[in-house]
């Protein structure tokens, strides 16, 4: 398996295991639906920039405001899930906020 796949198994069996304990309400599974694909999609703007950094002149300008963006609203997303009292999304916003972390660990151990 690639990795990527390996990581959205993850972060799916993750957030399926949250919504089942948290009651499996109707919400929840939209949550988990919608939380999985915006991982993918996130996975997938990550090594579009990643790509972007390794390139002797980078084509996005603004590139250097991706994680703080990325942070900010998973931020302003945990307060307002954590409001709602919704679990499924908290968890993965946890997931998201770690994730660029996750990435430059990976990155130094498996370079492009």
């Amino acid at each position: 398996m690639k990795t990527w796949q390996i990581e959205s198994a993850l972060v799916f069996v993750t957030l399926l295991i949250t919504t089942v304990l948290s009651g499996a309400n109707p919400r929840d599974w939209v949550a988990l639906a919608a939380v999985t694909l915006t991982f993918m999609h996130a996975q997938i703007a990550d090594r579009m920039r990643e790509q972007d950094e390794a390139r002797v002149q980078p084509a996005v300008g603004c590139r250097r405001w991706v994680d703080h963006y990325f942070m900010a609203k998973e931020t302003l997303w945990i307060t307002f899930f954590l409001m709602s009292g919704s679990y499924t999304p908290i968890v993965g916003s946890v997931i998201f906020f770690v994730y660029p972390i996750w990435r430059k660990f990976y990155r130094k151990s498996h370079p492009m």
